[in-house]
């Protein structure tokens, strides 16, 4: 150290120092230096152990090197600047293969590794695919690295040994409110699962996510609620099964006495509000499409479908029993089975047979009804037994049928009660004739 400049400045520190120079230690303020410069001061008062004062607007520097090594070096070069976000102190390091600044600090407290204008208190730099940003070394590390590069790179937090097991705890350490169980061969848990499994509840997921309940706990498993308030039907659930043709079921809902619930909030919705909606849709007129499938079977009684309140309303055709299962060409009801009912009513669409009370009606006389019974065997009008056997009744039109042949058989009662009347008449006649002719009964 060049002592001439500090005696010329009848310095009292170059006293000191000349006089403890004995060894090749200096020391200030010190008797008995430990390094080859060992400085002892009450830093008190903002008084510093060591002050470097650069003159003019740049950059304060101490550099590290070895004469061992003279193309590699450390150089520490501190700014300081009335603007804080200006004011920093970077570490720089240098060798025959590498340079650049490894370590900033900003007057704002910011802090980049590899990274001079750092944005975040942290804010660490590296590139390329296995690129690693920090690493917990723990008995078994961890390591935040990036895998994938450009657009594609995504932050891995990755196992480096063992098979672990990454938790999310409470405040007190005494419950885990989130597991990841990380696996070298076969990962079981993903934030967003992908290959792996995601349990909930459970460290033994059997599906690609698994929840299960508590056994204590009376709470619902899964809650999906959506407080969107705009113009769109947006669903608590959209599941999507699509496998190979013929294949694939969207949801499997299993429960002790509801195996599903659906229920529609229509409110002051003045429009269709439905609580089911079921439907199967085909191709090319390919296979039987059903839009619900109900089956019930065990119970005291069994009811595949069951309404409670309401009209049910069917707009095509209704099947009941295996044989109508094919329905009738023309008929919107077909029953393969009996049917009671304690009211049965049918609108016609035709006539009722009042027409026979008509004058202009052209009754058939009983000796062409009885020609007609002869020759075909049943009633005019009326189907066969043959008839009836292959294509069954149509009970309105059978209904006016009998109708119509009530009301002649009744004009055929009031002929012959005319006839009758008639014929008493004329005995009645005849017999007063007698009793004038002297021929009636002797008194």
């Amino acid at each position: 150290m060049d002592l001439s400049r500090l005696e010329t400045l009848n310095c009292p520190a170059s006293k000191l120092f000349k006089e403890r120079t004995s060894s090749v230690y200096s020391g200030f303020m010190i008797f008995n230096p430990t390094g080859k410069l060992h400085i002892k001061q009450n830093s008190s008062g903002n008084s510093p152990h060591l002050r470097l004062t650069e003159i003019g607007n740049d950059y304060t520097r101490i550099k590290l090197e070895s004469d061992e090594h003279p193309l590699s070096f450390w150089d520490i070069a501190g700014k300081a600047d009335k603007l804080t976000e200006f004011s920093h102190i970077n570490f720089y390091f240098q060798n025959e293969t590498d340079a650049g600044n490894r370590l900033t600090l900003r007057g704002n407290g910011n802090i980049g590794i590899n990274n001079t204008s750092p944005q975040s208190k942290l804010d660490i730099n590296n590139v390329g695919d296995g690129a690693e940003l920090l690493r917990l070394s723990t008995e078994r590390p961890w390591v935040f690295k990036q895998t994938g590069s450009a657009i594609v790179s995504k932050l891995t937090l990755q196992s480096t040994t063992g098979d672990k097991i990454f938790n999310i705890v409470s405040p007190d350490g005494t419950k885990v409110s989130a597991s990841f169980k990380a696996s070298d061969t076969n990962p079981l848990a993903y934030l967003v699962p992908v290959e792996g499994k995601l349990g909930i509840g459970t460290y033994n997921p059997t599906t690609r996510a698994t929840i299960i309940g508590s056994p204590t706990l009376a709470e619902n498993i899964l809650r999906i609620e959506s407080t969107y308030l705009g113009n769109n039907n947006i669903a608590g659930i959209d599941c999507k099964t699509f496998p190979a043709v013929g294949y694939g079921v969207g949801a499997n809902f299993y429960g002790g006495h509801r195996g599903l619930r659906g229920i529609a909030e229509g409110q002051t919705f003045t429009g269709l509000s439905i609580g089911v909606v079921a439907g199967a849709i085909g191709v090319n007129n390919s296979g039987t499409r059903t839009a619900l499938h109900a089956n019930a079977y065990g119970g005291l009684i069994n009811w595949a479908g069951y309404f409670d309140n309401g009209n049910v309303y069917v707009r095509n055709d209704l099947r009941i029993g295996s044989g109508a299962i094919a329905g009738a060409a023309g008929y919107k009801v077909a029953i393969d089975g009996k049917v009671i009912a304690e009211e049965l009513r049918i609108n016609l669409s035709q006539a009722w047979p009042d027409y026979v009370f008509d004058a202009s009606y052209d009754l058939m006389s009983l000796d062409q009804l009885e020609s007609c019974i002869k020759k075909n065997n049943h009633l005019p009008g009326i189907p066969s037994a043959n008839e009836v056997q292959k294509n069954g009744l149509i009970v309105g039109e059978m209904q006016s049928k009998m109708m119509e042949k009530i009301e002649e058989l009744t004009l055929y009662i009031l002929e012959l009660n005319k006839d009758l009347i008639q014929v008493k008449k004329e005995l009645e006649q005849v017999k007063s004739q007698k009793e004038r002719d002297g021929e009636g009964p002797h008194k």
